[in-house]
């Protein structure tokens, strides 16, 4: 779905709003596509966990601010504030959740893009 104008946008929202959140997802993968790397990079993430970075890198090249969108993992329903990384280790959110498909579950991938 393209949408244009700020009142498609807002219309937009509003039924995503209505949507059950297994619905909501399906919706914007649908007209979003999905995210095809790794929110984090996978080496920066490990030496991150090992202690010997500050921070997990995020992998810029699934940005598309450009569009409007950013990205939430769609088990943000179960673990709170996916990417950042005082969240996950607080939450101990293990890495295979920052993959984009790790399994396969009912809603394919496990990140999503969202209208900003």
């Amino acid at each position: 779905m393209t949408v244009k104008t700020k009142e498609e946008r807002l219309s937009y929202y509003y039924e995503l709003l209505d949507m059950t959140y297994a619905d909501a997802v399906k919706a914007l993968l649908v007209d979003h596509g999905e995210v095809a790397e790794d929110f984090f990079i996978k080496d920066r993430y490990n030496k991150w966990e090992a202690g010997d970075v500050e921070t997990p890198e995020v992998n810029s090249a699934n940005s598309r601010t450009d569009e409007g969108l950013e990205i939430h993992h769609i088990a943000e329903d179960k673990y709170e504030d996916m990417g950042n990384p005082v969240a996950i280790q607080e939450q101990v959110i293990p890495y295979s959740f920052k993959k984009p498909r790790p399994f396969a579950t009912s809603i394919s991938g496990n990140t999503r893009f969202c209208m900003r």
